[in-house]
């Protein structure tokens, strides 16, 4: 059995062998081979009936989901977020020239109940996956259509569910339909609707007594309704769709072509609807958070010396967003948007095979060229007069391109496997000046080579050591370069001077998965495995407190928001961990998880004041975890499972973290929160009953505008034709 990240069917379906690699367990992705890594099945993400794609990697070792709206979500790996980790859809980029420093929004526009499965690369990436893989990856796979290349004539089958959930009231429903026409051609088909209402929250977090005054009014967020549980700021509205072609060619190899859209309306900024400081009325709205995707995609067994394999595609990418910002006298209004082109292939031709070793060279060629768009204006209230602004939130008619190229050797013999590859990276940003907002005209360049490497040694049947040594290369977008924006952080100035970011991390793992007798043939699995890394950043990006530019009125208007500018630390920053998980599967159907995360980021300060003195670097999750415990009956047909999330207090800060309104004076306190679900499947139906928060904890995910869900009840059915 072979496996591709681009021809995921083989794999399991069922979420049963979703923990990370061991050497001579199974044949896997080989981006993943000998990595810390993990899977998302369909299966767990309709079990678990999430709200959106990162929640649903929530439950994950080593990732943990900040959330700074209702409809806004963000993952971090190893501590890391925005340029450092690498969102891929179906093979392409979903990172952009935009992408934030922390990109809340983007993976979100990735419809949950159209995955097929997601897989979690944690630990550099750079020379298999390209730029922004620091700290590592997140790779989508789309649903698309079966085949059943014995079947001919003509099948159709279908799928109907519908969602509700109490914490926010929220209801949807979703079709899906598959053909099959022929013994070769097949089509997916997708499209859903889903209104979530304000989210409630067991209630407010409570103030330390320390908190100075001023503190308490500017770090007031989320902001509640007198019953203090709703969070105001929170609800959105959204509809998906999804149309997939799969053709199977004749000589083996298969040709893919997709078109995916979501469309997001009137999602709240919940820390600034309203701003903590500002009246009920005042709100920062997303009126549009619109993502579409199309692409074409082969995938060929050439059998020639140069490439026994072949897959290339090409894709296009438009990512738009509209915003309106409520004041008492004027409505400040922006539109931004960013297309993207991108083109990959990726070729692999064995070496050599005998009987002692195989040996595989695996290379390809990636890039993208990127166009912005960017429009802000002022409308008068009352006289409802409209001022265009010489700039938006970037500036109009910038570009992005990057280039890259790249191979890796694989070899192995025996109870060993080792890896070694190379990756050459070149990025340019353009932007115009605008004179009257004191712009500046951008016109850089990036080239940066990144190295990497592995092994892994099969110790004995159950046990497998790993070790992996990657660099990392993450150059400034245009976010970064150009950006005027309001953030939960303060009011970024732009910083145009800004260079690159590179990394090496150094991981270590160990792997063993074994089973055993209990008694009269009863058996049970052991499947654990714990990794340490340490993560060296050179000219790592952090915050630096800055000035408002004079011709900037919405930055002197933001009368709490801290103005901060991007710069380069003067010298290194680290970032070590561990990672821990178990799985155990025990008699009478029972299966029991357990994982542990730790990050410690620290670094130069970016302050002048501190110059010499070290700080924490921004946003490090604190040390967190979860367990649980699952009953399948023998038929699975019906399933129960208890659990339960954890997370201890983050009190360690930077600069950016200390003048975040997100972030209580002190830092996040820590919480346990517990949850249950149970399950059904009979005759067509699936009936999926998720129980969240059930002692009604009062807890945020450190870095977050809202609170967790209070005590509720979520709920999602199916029937199948």
């Amino acid at each position: 059995m072979s496996m591709t990240m681009h021809d995921a069917e083989s794999k399991p379906v069922d979420g049963e062998e979703d923990s990370a690699l061991v050497v001579g367990r199974r044949q896997v992705d080989p981006v993943l081979e000998g990595r810390a890594s993990g899977r998302v099945s369909e299966r767990q993400i309709r079990e678990q009936v999430v709200r959106s794609t990162p929640e649903a990697l929530a439950g994950e070792v080593g990732a943990y989901v900040q959330q700074t709206a209702h409809g806004q979500g963000s993952v971090y790996l190893r501590g890391r977020t925005g340029r450092h980790t690498l969102l891929m859809v179906d093979g392409f980029r979903l990172n952009h020239a935009l992408f934030r420093q922390g990109p809340n929004q983007y993976l979100f526009t990735v419809e949950p109940l159209s995955i097929r499965q997601i897989e979690i690369l944690r630990g550099g990436a750079a020379v298999s996956l390209g730029a922004n893989a620091l700290a590592g990856a997140i790779l989508v796979s789309s649903k698309r259509p079966h085949i059943d290349p014995t079947q001919e004539g003509f099948k159709a089958s279908g799928e109907l569910s519908t969602l509700w959930a109490s914490a926010d009231l929220s209801r949807g429903i979703r079709g899906e339909t598959r053909l099959q026409i022929g013994s070769r051609w097949g089509l997916y088909m997708g499209g859903g609707w889903v209104k979530r209402e304000e989210l409630e929250a067991a209630g407010q977090l409570p103030v330390p007594q320390d908190t100075p005054e001023v503190l308490v009014l500017e770090k007031a967020v989320p902001r509640f309704e007198r019953d203090g549980r709703i969070q105001m700021g929170t609800g959105y509205r959204a509809l998906s769709g999804e149309l997939a072609s799969r053709y199977l060619l004749e000589r083996g190899g298969e040709w893919n072509v997709a078109g995916r859209v979501y469309r997001q309306y009137d999602t709240p900024r919940t820390d600034q609807c309203p701003p903590p400081e500002a009246p009920d009325t005042w709100c920062l709205n997303y009126d549009e958070q619109f993502r579409t995707h199309v692409y074409s995609t082969l995938n060929l067994p050439l059998q020639s010396s140069l490439a026994e394999t072949l897959w290339t595609g090409i894709s296009f990418q438009r990512q738009h967003e509209r915003r309106s910002n409520d004041r008492e006298n004027y409505l400040n209004q922006g539109r931004d948007a960013v297309n993207v082109w991108e083109l990959r292939s990726r070729a692999t031709v064995r070496l050599w095979d005998d009987k002692s070793s195989v040996a595989s060279f695996t290379y390809g060629l990636d890039g993208t060229f990127e166009s912005v768009s960017s429009r802000a204006w002022d409308t008068l209230v009352r006289s409802q007069v409209t001022r265009e602004k010489s700039r938006g939130q970037y500036l109009d008619g910038s570009h992005y391109r990057r280039g890259e190229g790249w191979g890796q050797l694989s070899w192995k013999q025996g109870t060993l496997a080792l890896r070694g590859g190379a990756r050459y990276s070149y990025s340019a940003a353009e932007a115009p000046a605008d004179e009257e907002s004191e712009s500046q005209e951008v016109s850089r360049s990036w080239r940066g080579m990144t190295v990497g490497g592995g092994g892994s040694w099969q110790l004995s049947e159950p046990v497998a050591i790993l070790v992996n040594v990657e660099q990392g290369f993450a150059p400034p977008n245009l976010d970064d370069l150009t950006a005027r924006q309001l953030t939960g952080q303060g009011y970024q100035i732009e910083n145009p001077q800004l260079g690159s970011e590179r990394s090496t991390t150094y991981e270590v793992g160990g792997h063993v998965r074994t089973n055993w007798d209990w008694f009269s043939g009863v058996r049970g699995v052991l499947d654990t495995e714990l990794w340490v890394f340490a993560m060296e950043l050179s000219d790592g990006i952090e915050r630096r407190d800055s000035s408002c530019p004079p011709s900037e009125r919405s930055c002197v208007a933001a009368r709490v928001a801290t103005p901060f500018t991007l710069i380069n630390l003067e010298e290194d920053a680290w970032i070590y961990g561990v990672e821990h998980q178990l799985k155990l599967k025990l008699p009478w159907s029972l299966t029991v998880r357990e994982h542990i995360a730790y990050a410690h980021g620290e670094g130069p300060s970016p302050l002048s004041s501190e110059k010499g003195q070290k700080r924490p670097l921004s946003r490090i999750p604190p040390l967190n975890g979860g367990a649980s415990v699952r009953w399948d009956s023998q038929s699975r047909v019906f399933y129960t499972q208890l659990g339960l999330r954890w997370a201890l207090r983050q009190n360690r800060l930077s600069f950016g973290d200390e003048i975040d309104h997100r972030i209580p004076y002190g830092g996040t306190p820590g919480y346990t929160v517990y949850h249950a679900s149970i399950g059904v499947r009979s005759e067509g139906w699936t009936l999926n009953l998720t129980f969240e928060n059930l002692t009604d904890a009062i807890y945020r995910i450190h870095g977050s505008s809202v609170n967790g869900a209070g005590r509720g009840l979520s709920l999602l059915a199916s029937y199948q034709i």
